[in-house]
């Protein structure tokens, strides 16, 4: 099974450390929110969030 995980970091970069823990752990593909707009999303099994409004 293919995942990533799209995220935005702002601020201190919390967001981007825990996402690349994760990552880290369970082998998945992380992407910044900023650099998302042009993949393809198809090849993906699982698509994960974290981003604030």
């Amino acid at each position: 099974m293919k995942t990533v995980i799209i995220y935005e970091s702002t601020h201190h970069s919390n967001t981007k450390k825990l996402v690349d823990a994760i990552a880290e752990k369970y082998n998945v593909e992380t992407v910044s929110i900023e650099n998302a707009g042009g993949m393809d999303l198809e090849q993906f099994d699982t698509i994960g969030t974290s981003y604030r409004k």
